[in-house]
């Protein structure tokens, strides 16, 4: 049952034959809500979007809609279930999306179609994640460290899901495949377009995370559980940054070359996953950016600006546990040039409005100026001195008597 190799990781136990389908359950939603692919002419066929996301999965055991369970005492739960004041959003979210009701009211079928894709992968099985790593680390602290480890490959199970295959190609519908699929966008893939940098440090912090449980260190284990939490934070980011961009009508923003109101439920599809921990971090940061990524149909949107918006997550990344680097910036989806206006930020230290590294190079660059200089206006002196003790010293000194022998030779 164990041996099962998905996206690089190899499972010691049946979990990954026994959750991995659920990727399957997600892709289904997917298309089952594609009015293209639905099979019933120009409408999405909701109904068996529903099912797809309520019905048992046969190895699972489980649906999806039943992932999430906010009466565990962990701190992604809880923080959540504050910020929402709700233990059921994520659920909420992702059947408004299916039925057109509550906020979706009135929304057409893309966007409710990117809401409730996004929301079932990055809401629902996302917080299903967070959930078993921290069981996880509760059983390696109560000695059960077989189910510790099972826990925690359930997780990486749920992050994968088995469309992903043996490699990790970027082809399920899960949390790893989102990574895949932005890594290209932003340049953050370790070579070319695959894989994406997050989904490597994760799976390192996954395998470490393992190998302390099965050690009985627990604390070592909870420490890479916040890494992988960081790392599949990344990409939800990079998601709500573009989405941003893409509804800024103002001259850093490039709503121009939108598709229109779906990049609108987008932008809140990924900000809504990751939203609590940004208000957790700076509630005001965290109400700026909501509010300029709102879902409304009629707007404002992005009133304060791109630059704004993107500078105000910025500010937050260390506390979400991520860098810069981790970020990078959007390329333009043709030449993969960097786009105008928008400049990945630095991870180094700033002071005075700058960072320390160009303060150091300017530093050391004045450095060598004053010394060039100093260099030059002692060669300067030399060569004065040299002058002045030279001055009038240049015909050849009489010898002796040669002054009386002139004037013996004048007389005669």
């Amino acid at each position: 049952m164990s041996g099962i190799t998905i996206a690089n990781y190899t499972f010691t136990t049946n979990a990954g034959l026994m959750f991995g389908p659920l990727d399957s359950m997600l892709a289904l939603m997917g298309n089952r809500s594609h009015p293209s692919d639905s099979g019933v002419g120009p409408c999405s066929n909701w109904a068996a979007t529903l099912a797809a996301y309520t019905d048992i999965q046969p190895t699972a055991g489980i649906s999806i809609a039943s992932l999430v369970d906010n009466t565990t005492c962990g701190d992604y739960a809880a923080t959540t279930t504050s910020y929402w004041n709700s233990d059921t959003y994520a659920d909420t979210f992702v059947r408004d999306a299916i039925l057109g009701t509550g906020p979706v009211a009135g929304w057409n079928h893309e966007s409710r179609r990117e809401l409730l894709t996004k929301g079932a992968a990055y809401l629902v099985v996302r917080q299903s994640i967070f959930d078993r790593l921290r069981k996880g680390v509760d059983k390696c602290n109560e000695g059960a460290r077989d189910a510790a480890v099972y826990d925690w490959e359930v997780a990486y199970a749920l992050h994968s899901g088995n469309r992903e295959g043996p490699e990790g190609r970027g082809s399920g519908s899960s949390t790893y495949g989102l990574a895949d699929r932005r890594c290209w966008q932003f340049a953050t893939c370790v070579t070319g377009t695959f894989p994406a940098r997050a989904n490597v440090l994760a799976l390192e912090a996954w395998r470490r995370g393992v190998t302390a449980l099965y050690a009985g260190q627990c604390m070592s284990a909870l420490r890479e559980m916040k890494l992988i939490k960081a790392q599949l934070t990344v990409p939800l980011v990079q998601g709500a940054l573009r989405e941003a961009h893409e509804t800024d009508y103002g001259p850093a923003g490039g709503a121009h070359a939108a598709d229109g109101i779906v990049e609108v439920a987008e932008g809140w599809a990924f900000l809504a996953a990751f939203l609590p921990e940004l208000a957790q971090c700076d509630a005001g940061v965290a109400q700026l950016v909501s509010t300029n990524l709102a879902l409304s149909l009629t707007g404002p949107w992005m009133s304060s600006g791109f630059k704004a918006v993107k500078e105000a997550m910025e500010s937050q990344y260390a506390c979400l546990g991520i860098t810069c680097s981790d970020v990078g910036a959007m390329l333009t989806d043709n030449t993969f040039q960097p786009i105008a206006d928008w400049r990945a930020c630095s991870d180094e230290p700033v002071l005075y409005g700058l960072e320390v590294s160009r303060i150091v190079t300017y530093a050391v660059g004045l450095i060598a100026a004053v010394v060039v200089l100093a260099v030059i206006l002692a060669l300067l002196a030399c060569a004065l001195c040299y002058m002045c003790a030279t001055k009038g010293k240049n015909t050849a000194p009489k010898r002796q008597g040669e002054e009386n022998y002139i004037d013996v030779q004048m007389k005669g």
